[in-house]
């Protein structure tokens, strides 16, 4: 029997079954054949453009009892399907051609694109979804000793408290993957990151944020090239605003509107007519700079060039009195000479600090 996949490929046939083979081979050899062309398709192909959102349009013509199957069995039922009768024609239409030729959309379309959940929709619009005290009570009930007492005095049962910790934990998975970081820290409340992880990760130094926490730094946006200008999704409104209110707002201008908040409005070169503020467009770092150099930050931007290595871009805020409103732009760098860390700051009106790890 031929051992080459490729070789085996070329054996088979694709019909309204999908694949087969001819009919002089054993179902042992059938079996073993089918698994070496199925490891073939572990890695689907996905470049198939989907093209325009809208004007694909097919009528189906088909027996009433498939229709009717398909619209009130599938979609409208519970279950792993979507519940529209054109997102079941195209999963299955999806499926079929993931196993016939290994191959599938470069996007998820539309009509089979899971639907986010109500925590996953505030999460974007920047609504608050639990208080403080919810997030530190929430977190309390993934321990047994917070069950304990009311277990010893009968008011509930072990069962009843275990039904709670699972109840819990789904909740507090339903956050984390909408994109929050529940702190164990009581005087935190809910969190988009863990900023102090982003930090030491992007230095690679257990002790990194050590520097910021010394100084009253948090973290509001991480590594800004990722998190905002290579971000294709809507930006938190929260967010929004932080940038509007940092030295980065004129490349913001653009995100900020098409994330929803009308507010300042931006130029867009289709509409001319419409006027607005013209949008610094910023698609690498060395964009960015270049936007820093226009804003009157050459001397800055030069000796970055020149005399450091970028470890990470933040959005931050410093937790004083009196500065809490702005927003500061955080470089947080290396000296190529002497290998020393540092973070300069750079406020929206232009001032420069500059802080110092220690020996």
């Amino acid at each position: 029997m031929n051992s080459n996949p490729e070789n085996e490929l070329d054996s088979m046939s694709v019909g309204h079954a999908g694949l087969y083979f001819s009919d002089d081979e054993t179902m042992e050899e059938s079996v073993v054949k089918m698994t070496k062309v199925l490891n073939t398709f572990a890695d689907i192909m996905c470049d198939i453009p989907l093209g325009l959102k809208d004007g694909g349009k097919t009528l189906i013509t088909c027996e009433k009892g498939i229709k009717a199957f398909v619209r009130d069995e599938l979609a409208k039922k519970q279950n792993h399907l979507p519940n529209s009768e054109i997102g079941v024609w195209i999963h299955y239409l999806t499926e079929g051609i993931k196993k016939d030729f290994g191959r599938s959309w470069e996007d998820m379309p539309r009509s089979i694109r899971p639907k986010p959940t109500k925590t996953e929709r505030a999460a974007v619009s920047g609504k608050r979804i639990i208080s403080k005290a919810e997030k530190n009570e929430l977190l309390d009930k993934l321990d047994m000793k917070y069950y304990a007492n009311d277990i010893s005095a009968g008011v509930i049962t072990l069962e009843q408290a275990f039904a709670s910790i699972t109840e819990a934990l789904a909740k507090k998975n339903e956050l984390e993957n909408a994109g929050y970081y529940l702190s164990p820290n009581k005087t935190d409340g809910l969190k988009a990151f863990d900023w102090q992880k982003v930090v030491e990760d992007s230095v690679g130094n257990a002790n990194a944020a050590q520097l910021y926490k010394k100084h009253k730094i948090e973290v509001v946006l991480p590594n800004i090239m990722k998190s905002f200008y290579e971000n294709d999704k809507r930006i938190k409104r929260s967010i929004c605003k932080d940038m509007m209110n940092s030295i980065l707002f004129g490349t913001a201008f653009k995100k900020v509107y098409a994330s929803g908040l009308k507010t300042y409005g931006y130029y867009d070169e289709e509409e001319p007519t419409g006027g607005g503020p013209e949008n610094f467009d910023v698609k690498s770092m060395e964009d960015l700079l270049k936007y820093l150099a226009s804003q009157g930050q050459e001397n800055m931007v030069k000796e970055l060039k020149s005399s450091y290595t970028i470890n990470a871009t933040h959005l931050i805020k410093i937790k004083k009195p009196g500065m809490m409103k702005d927003r500061w732009l955080c470089f947080d760098v290396t000296n190529k000479k002497t290998g020393l860390r540092q973070v300069m700051l750079l406020g929206k009106s232009g001032s420069l600090l500059t802080l110092k790890e220690e020996n």
